[in-house]
């Protein structure tokens, strides 16, 4: 994903990967996220280094949506005024 500079908020945090390494972040950056009929504002932290994930989804998220997750069964289920929604991962491309 491609943002232009002045979208991000300069707020540097140190990242430590699986590996013990330490990255630092860009700066932070809010974006409309949609997940089935379900639109929540939601920060991110902009990294510039390439990655297995295109985003992580963290606690915050996961509680504003009222979801349930498992990372077993890669899924996240969580309420909508319809019914249960479910996101699936991608085994294949994780």
């Amino acid at each position: 994903m491609s943002l232009e500079e002045d979208a991000l908020t300069r707020n540097v945090t140190s990242l430590i990967e699986f590996s013990g390494e330490i990255k630092k972040t860009t700066g932070e950056v809010i974006l409309l996220v949609y997940a089935e009929g379900i639109n929540i504002s939601t920060k991110f932290m902009a990294v510039d280094y390439k990655s297995s994930n295109n985003m992580i989804l963290g606690h915050p998220w996961i509680h504003d949506m009222g979801a349930v997750h498992s990372t077993l069964h890669q899924i996240v289920k969580f309420p909508t005024p319809w019914d249960i929604k479910e996101i699936k991962g991608d085994q294949e491309n994780s």
